[in-house]
């Protein structure tokens, strides 16, 4: 291997630049207090120099395998460069290399060529790192298998969200140049015989020899999916393996077919007696409103003006409590499926999307109990009706009628999506024009505070005094749980002034994301802090005010039905 600098003085010149161009952006771009990341952004920048101005030659066939061995690196390290804050251990890193070689393999099988094979599969893994990287900015979680089936929802909300330049990207961006260059400016040696038929099957033995041992031990770990540290924990490739092993829904202990029916059998025998009474049938109400939260559950949190003054009277003179969502900053369909069912996702594959992949027959929610009662029922949701599915899973639970985005003129829109105030309109419109033969089930979800929460046309009315930090963003979502007080308001005096019977539930789905600013001067919230969410039932023709001990998601719809 022989190693020759340029002596072209553009390329000089050129070097120069990029150096100059890179200390720039560190300067301008990176206030991070991190030494450690200026050094490791200026090491890139040397890196990328070396490989405009230096050309490497390799001429021994015996440099093959060390060949495979420094683009499987390669490959391992531009995929976690940007996301991780910390190294992985020696073995997680050994089982992302050994997958990420059988990858390479494969690819020299179908291409017969070790450099174009490598130059494709260390372009992905940086491109899917980078992807990894601002998912996670964006949501508060890395990109799991079921992501890949809701690329269409993410990308209809992707434009709320704001890039920002961070050390980590900027050295994946300088390392991934360096590394491309390297590689295009590199004669490999020949390997003629691997374009023949016995090198190629050669290669494809080789697969599965590389992946006996991480495939072996699948069974001995588990995923990182709950808490978000797929990537630096068991590494990416390895977390989506696992994910893959664990993604089949698997009988419980002590399931069987017998033990549903006796324990059936109990509750219709005690229906039998209750029902002796004749059933009330008010109208059941139940609105899940998109990232609310109340953000005192995290710490001693004070702005300039109450952010919920109505709901903070309100809400002690009703059925109230807190709920733990199962997520957090994002998958709404999660807390809602959780919701219509009274099912957990603690029995279902961590990291899974039910509605994406394993709703395809006709289910059983709230929907059939009260469709079995005489109710008719509406679903309705300001936006897509693509968006997780949703058109395709409405019409397997059996919802009368459904009202998107599509469907009707909503009205007033805070930054780019539907205020709560112009779904609270649609709501009265929607329950004045119902079959007055029917009580009425409907389902709301709400969508004005979706994140992210970095719009710049959009004024927040809300300013944090305590702690004391700039968080433009967190301001900017109390705000809009401000307006959120507002029409919940509307929404009860309406039907305190009804003279039909009424329940209401409202809850929210998950906490927003936010950025980290808060954590510090806060303690660093727990997990279980990050998840609380608030949730109210109200009933316009009696009064009852308890507060309900810490529950979750999936209890509310039981709870609402026995309130009703």
């Amino acid at each position: 291997m022989k190693i020759r600098f340029n002596k072209r003085k553009s390329l000089w010149a050129l070097g120069f630049i990029l150096a100059a161009a890179v200390a720039v952006l560190d300067v301008l771009f990176l206030p991070v207090k991190n030494e450690l990341v200026h050094v490791a952004v200026a090491m890139a920048a040397l890196a990328l120099v070396v490989a405009v101005l230096t050309k490497v030659e390799i001429r021994s066939k015996w440099m093959t395998p060390v060949l495979f061995v420094l683009l499987d690196f390669a490959a391992i390290l531009l995929l976690h460069i940007a996301i991780n804050g910390e190294p992985l251990s020696v073995g997680a890193f050994l089982y992302n290399m050994q997958i990420s070689l059988a990858v390479i393999l494969l690819l020299t099988a179908i291409t017969g060529r070790i450099k174009l094979s490598g130059g494709i599969w260390i372009t992905l893994c940086w491109l899917f790192g980078m992807a990894d990287t601002l998912i996670f900015e964006f949501r508060g979680s890395q990109i799991v298998l079921n992501d890949f089936l809701s690329v269409k929802t993410a990308l209809s909300v992707a434009s709320n969200y704001k890039f920002a330049l961070s050390g980590q990207i900027l050295l994946s961006i300088l390392l991934f140049a360096a590394i491309f260059l390297l590689l295009v400016r590199t004669p490999f040696p020949k390997a003629a015989w691997l374009r023949k038929l016995p090198g190629r099957l050669l290669m494809l033995v080789l697969v599965p020899a590389v992946l006996w041992q991480p495939v072996a031990d699948l069974e001995n770990h588990t995923t990182y999916t709950w808490s978000n540290r797929g990537a630096q924990k068991p590494g990416i490739l390895y977390e989506f393996a696992l994910e893959l092993y664990h993604l089949n829904v698997r009988e419980p202990d002590g399931y069987s077919p017998e033990a549903v029916q006796a324990i059936a059998e109990e509750f219709a025998a005690a229906q039998a007696v209750d029902g002796a009474e004749e059933a009330r049938k008010p109208h059941v109400i139940a609105v899940m409103v998109e990232a609310w939260s109340d953000l005192r559950v995290l710490g001693d949190i004070r702005t300039d003006v109450e952010v919920t003054p109505w709901l903070d009277e309100f809400m002690p003179t009703t059925i109230h409590g807190d709920a733990v969502s199962t997520v957090y900053g994002g998958n709404t369909a999660t807390s809602e499926w959780e919701f219509l069912t009274g099912n957990s996702m603690a029995f279902m594959p961590a990291g899974s999307m039910v509605y994406r992949q394993f709703v395809r027959d006709d289910i059983r929610t709230i929907v059939d109990v009260m469709e079995n009662n005489g109710y008719a029922s509406l679903a309705m949701h300001p936006y897509y009706k693509n968006g997780w599915d949703r058109s395709r899973i409405y019409d397997l639970i059996g919802f009368d009628k459904m009202l998107f985005l599509e469907d009707a003129e909503w009205g007033e829109k805070v930054r780019k999506y539907t205020s709560d105030d112009a779904f609270v309109d649609m709501l009265i419109s929607e329950f004045e024009a119902r079959d007055p033969e029917k009580p009425l089930f409907m389902f709301g979800i709400t969508m004005q505070n979706h994140g992210g929460y970095v719009v710049e046309d959009y004024e927040a009315s809300v300013d944090l005094t305590s702690p004391v930090c700039d968080d433009a963003q967190a301001e900017q979502y109390l705000s809009l749980i401000h307006l959120t007080d507002s029409a919940l308001q509307r929404l009860i005096e309406y039907f305190e002034a009804s003279d039909e019977e009424v329940v209401i539930l409202a809850f929210g789905d998950h906490q927003p994301n936010l950025s980290p600013v808060l954590d510090e001067p806060m303690g660093y919230p727990s997990y279980l802090q990050k998840h609380t969410i608030p949730f109210f039932i109200w009933k316009n023709y009696e009064s009852e005010a308890r507060e309900v001990p810490l529950t979750s998601i999936n209890y509310l719809s039981m709870m609402l039905l026995d309130e009703a």
